[in-house]
């Protein structure tokens, strides 16, 4: 019987680790000013493989783009990319002036306080994550 317990609980660490290979921390939305906005947040990767995030969506916004700030002959700019790595047993930090996702096209304006905007990410590994994200200002 305590070999049967064991087994089980190993089983049941498996299923964790496969379930929360990357974890998201500090995750917020900019407060909208027009018809797009940013999200930003930290990617914590705990296996022992690189990740990328591939895909993001949202019911709030027509579509949902990864970008970077990018020096391009000797200016900032805006460009879409079509990954953010995730190093294995490592993070990314998404942050106003770098990397980040942009919400293009909104349904409303985004205003500071909310808390309820709901965010499908999706990674390179299958694993799909559904979260809410409140809205700051900055």
């Amino acid at each position: 019987m305590k070999k049967y317990f064991t087994f089980l609980f190993a089983i049941s660490l498996v299923s964790t680790a496969a379930v929360a290979e990357v974890q998201v921390q500090d995750l917020w939305v900019r407060a909208s000013t027009g018809p797009n906005t940013a999200v930003y947040m930290k990617l914590n990767n705990t296996s022992g493989s690189g990740v990328s995030l591939i895909n993001v969506s949202s019911p709030v916004c027509a579509s949902a783009e990864l970008h970077e700030i990018a020096d391009v002959e000797g200016a900032k700019r805006m460009q879409k990319i079509s990954a953010i790595h995730v190093p294995a047993k490592g993070n990314t930090s998404l942050e106003p002036g770098g990397i980040h996702i942009m919400l293009m096209a909104l349904e409303t304006p985004l205003t500071e306080g909310q808390k309820d905007i709901p965010l499908t990410l999706e990674f390179s590994h299958g694993e799909k994550v559904q979260l809410t994200a409140p809205v700051k200002a900055q």
